[in-house]
């Protein structure tokens, strides 16, 4: 802190990111090593699907779904339904190519888009090897 000013410093900020970085990254370590410790002593009690209580522990176990996307891709317009909801995401160089040689529709395109800001990344840099 400056003592003049009683401000923070980018260098204190820095360092304070540094250490709770740290700590961060051990306390997730220690957190990832105590659930599967916690579920090889109870993962034979264990259904499929459900929510379990062992102690003062609630384990929630559940099935997930993933889809072959080419086979689905070959099926599209063969069924008498299709009940999957569109996730369009675009290809970068196809998007590029379309602008260069479909200025008119790249921009018709471009009103489906929303440009919103992401979160920060913050590393920190100091000491390195």
């Amino acid at each position: 802190m400056d003592e003049a000013t009683g401000e923070t410093t980018i260098a204190v900020l820095a360092e304070r990111f540094r250490i709770a970085k740290a700590e961060e990254v051990a306390a997730k370590n220690a957190r990832l090593d105590a659930e599967e410790k916690l579920y090889n002593l109870v993962q034979s009690e264990l259904k499929e699907k459900g929510t379990h209580h062992f102690g003062k522990m609630k384990i929630v176990t559940k099935l997930t779904e993933e889809w072959n996307q080419e086979m689905l891709a070959g099926m599209l317009g063969n069924l008498g339904m299709w009940p999957f909801n569109p996730k369009w995401i675009p290809d970068k160089q196809a998007m590029d190519e379309m602008a260069q040689k479909f200025p008119a529709d790249y921009k018709q395109l471009l009103a489906a888009m929303t440009i919103k800001p992401a979160k920060p990344a913050f590393t920190y840099e100091g000491e390195k090897e």
